[in-house]
């Protein structure tokens, strides 16, 4: 059975996130932000903008190609939203001192379901929006002196004000969420 995937490590601040959210509800008419994958009731608690989420997912849901969208009853009384398939994930990103810490998107499917030609047309035009307010030239750095450890690495986007942040103080690094990876934009990298 084919699949439809698409995922990306991100370095996202509140403002590129704004300007992501912005863009996003620009381009569809019928954009929702989910905020969080575990909600309280059966119906999905939404925000304005990726920004203004209090849980560290948010559901990138297109309501022009899926109207509604309910949770299921889980045993301890919440409701579980859905990860994939009919919505994009997005695992925020947040600030730890002077770390910002990744976050990732993704979405997948499977390609017979009969979300999946729209949702991949979708996928693609989010992924083309994200590209269009970051840069994938990153590369592994020493933290303790911000020289590269390497060539550039692949499948990282940095947001334009997360690059902004990085060069605003010298102490300032990306870090890879869940390794010992630091990061930051070439542009940025002691020579």
């Amino acid at each position: 059975m084919m699949q439809s995937k698409r995922a990306s490590q991100i370095f996202l601040s509140d403002v590129d996130e704004q300007c992501f959210s912005a863009a996003l509800n620009g381009s569809f008419s019928k954009m929702a932000f989910i905020d969080g994958a575990r909600w309280a009731t059966a119906a999905p608690p939404l925000c304005m903008s990726i920004n203004e989420a209090s849980s560290s997912e948010v559901l990138l849901w297109n309501r022009e190609l899926v109207p509604t969208i309910l949770g299921i009853e889980q045993s301890h009384g919440d409701f579980q939203g859905p990860l994939s398939g009919i919505v994009i994930l997005m695992q925020r990103c947040r600030i730890q001192d002077h770390l910002l810490l990744s976050g990732s998107i993704g979405w997948g499917t499977n390609e017979t379901a009969a979300e999946a030609e729209p949702m991949s047309a979708f996928a693609s035009k989010v992924w083309r929006i994200l590209r269009s307010i970051s840069t994938p030239a990153v590369v592994c750095v020493n933290p303790a002196d911000r020289t590269a450890l390497g060539d550039p690495v692949s499948g990282f986007l940095v947001g334009n004000d997360a690059v902004r942040w990085c060069a605003a103080d010298s102490d300032r690094r990306l870090k890879y969420r869940s390794t010992n990876n630091y990061l930051l934009p070439i542009d940025l990298v002691a020579k």
